[in-house]
């Protein structure tokens, strides 16, 4: 199979796209092989070929190749090795037990006050280590923490700031140091960035310029200042949420919550559609069905009376 060697990365690493190495699959665009004593991961560009055959012009899509062009069989090309990507950390890191068999993670609903006691330690410890670090949050804590508008959450969703991966480390141990401290249990993965984990870079870098232009803050104590993220950011990733099986109980009113912040902050202005889809499409690449919005927009006049959107 002719293939194109992109990108490098450990296989105890998290790829860019969000997936990691240690749990490739043989139908996903990736293989993994062992090199000089350490696991490695090769994108390809592609990882199955089929074969073109000749069809009717009535019956090529798109009608982009002829029936002439498909016969012929796609030329190899060369192996090219491009520059290495800085792979991302995964907070937490992987735990095992003392038999080497990964320890499975628990959820537990915290309390604002039990995320901010937690949020205390972590800052502690990163402060022990002279340092400061910034993160933007996003989900649940911004409801339970700063708008108060939930009484619980389950975790605590980061996708940094500009942290590099030595930073991210000392984040996933004074999580620990945290877990150890508190007196209520906080769950393996209380602390997390599993939402920069399928963030494309670009959008990562979009999204910090505007938080800390923004600057609304979660949390802040010496070692550690937790922010908001964008408001529209906020909103559409809970919208995109809506009508899939991740959906729970509390994402529309969450996003009513979003979009009601974002009009109160542009003069009580009802969002039109357009403008939403044009996030959507800026910071998921993706649009928003009618459903959805219909749904955001039922959850808004039930909470705040009045339309939110223009639909």
């Amino acid at each position: 199979m002719p293939v194109l060697v992109t990108h490098l990365y450990r296989a105890d690493s998290a790829l860019p796209n969000g997936r990691t190495a240690c749990l490739v699959h043989p139908l996903d665009q990736f293989r993994s092989f062992t090199a000089l004593g350490s696991s490695i991961c090769i994108r390809l560009e592609s990882s199955t070929y089929q074969p073109q055959h000749p069809q009717s012009s009535s019956g090529r899509m798109g009608g982009c190749c002829s029936s002439e062009d498909s016969e012929q069989p796609p030329s190899a090309r060369p192996m090219n090795i491009g520059r290495p990507e800085d792979p991302i950390l995964r907070v937490p890191r992987p735990r095992i037990d003392e038999h080497g068999v990964p320890m499975p993670i628990e959820d537990h609903e915290l309390t604002r006050r039990n995320i901010i006691r937690a949020l205390s330690y972590v800052a502690g410890f990163v402060r022990s280590r002279n340092q400061h670090i910034t993160l933007l949050t996003v989900g649940g804590v911004i409801n339970t923490v700063y708008l108060k508008t939930r009484q619980t959450t389950h975790d605590v969703d980061f996708f940094g700031t500009n942290l590099d991966n030595e930073q991210r480390q000392l984040l996933d141990q004074a999580a620990q140091h945290a877990e150890r401290l508190c007196s209520i249990p906080l769950g393996g993965a209380w602390l997390n960035n599993e939402t920069q984990l399928h963030m494309a870079r670009d959008v990562h870098k979009d999204l910090t310029q505007l938080a800390l232009e923004q600057r609304d803050i979660v949390f802040e104590e010496p070692g550690l200042t937790v922010l908001a993220p964008p408001w529209s950011y906020a909103f559409v990733s809970k919208c995109c949420r809506l009508g899939t099986q991740y959906q729970r109980s509390y994402d529309a009113t969450d996003a009513a919550v979003y979009l009601h912040e974002i009009s109160r902050r542009n003069g009580d202005m009802v969002v039109s559609k357009r403008l939403v889809q044009d996030w959507c499409q800026r910071y998921r690449g993706e649009m928003l069905s009618n459903d959805v919005l219909n749904q955001v927009q039922k959850a808004y006049r039930h909470r705040y009376t009045r339309s939110g959107l223009t639909l």
